[in-house]
């Protein structure tokens, strides 16, 4: 997700490539956003990784932990765990 983020600000910038005056008044508000785009995507992302393992632990407290798998692998947050790291609790630690 970040990486598409940053990819769709490149893809702005080198489309201004061709417009000078649009360049030099868009410019900078392309770098203001780069960033704080950026760390808002990480922190989103950090937040629900946190909310799906307290609920993960909740419910497999309960025996119900095989219901938020099936969810996840449903909905496709599946892909997003494997791909921060996370592929272990999906898989039963």
């Amino acid at each position: 997700m970040l990486e598409e983020v940053g990819g769709t600000i490149e893809w702005a910038r080198n489309k201004l490539d061709s417009f000078p005056k649009a360049k030099k008044d868009l410019g900078p508000l392309l770098d203001a956003l780069g960033q704080p785009l950026t760390q808002i995507v990480g922190g989103v992302m950090l937040l629900l990784t946190g909310v799906l393992n307290l609920l993960g632990k909740l419910l497999s407290g309960l025996g119900l932990d095989s219901l938020l798998k099936g969810i996840v692998a449903a909905t496709g947050l599946d892909k997003i765990y494997n791909s921060l790291g996370l592929g272990k609790w999906l898989n039963g630690k």
